[in-house]
């Protein structure tokens, strides 16, 4: 027997005062579990041990760090001096811990234009905890959903520039 998928969703809509997301209890647990694993990330380092293969070793907190936070510049010294003055704020749980909050409370909420952007972010990051390797795909199905998913709240905050699309 297969599952009815069809009640799964995750929708947004522009509001005065913010973003409306509504999302099914499924979809709101499964951003909890992702956006969770990004929390142990940046709070602990801690990544999911992910089976190394033959020819593949696991995939270590260093390498995650590498991907999310890279070279901000071309010249090596730059890129750490920039990682030194931001990297408090790149680490920071926090939005991410709103997020988890949110996501446990319900399945329909307003955010605040700043909450939003704080979503969008989260789920940029979110995407390197989940494919925390350089070889996915880009067509990998949980990848281009997270990418929908942050494109919809992007949409939803700033419709104008949508809306001159050619």
């Amino acid at each position: 027997m297969n599952p009815d998928v069809s009640d799964d969703y995750f929708d947004t809509a522009s509001t005065g005062d913010g973003v409306l997301v509504r999302m099914s209890d499924n979809v709101a647990a499964t951003l909890t579990h992702h956006v969770e694993r990004l929390a142990r990330f940046l709070e602990t380092g801690a990544v999911d041990a992910e089976p190394g293969g033959l020819f593949r070793r696991r995939t270590t907190s260093e390498d995650v760090a590498r991907r999310m936070f890279p070279d901000a510049y071309p010249d090596r010294a730059e890129s750490d001096a920039f990682r030194a003055r931001h990297t408090a704020a790149l680490g920071d749980s926090a939005a991410v811990r709103r997020f988890i909050h949110r996501c446990s409370t319900g399945s329909q909420h307003v955010l605040p234009r700043e909450e939003a952007d704080e979503w969008i972010g989260v789920l940029g990051m979110v995407r390197f905890v989940a494919f925390p390797r350089t070889g996915v795909r880009g067509d990998a199905p949980e990848l281009v959903w997270f990418n929908w998913a942050q494109e919809s709240l992007v949409a939803a905050l700033h419709p104008d520039w949508f809306s001159a699309r050619p």
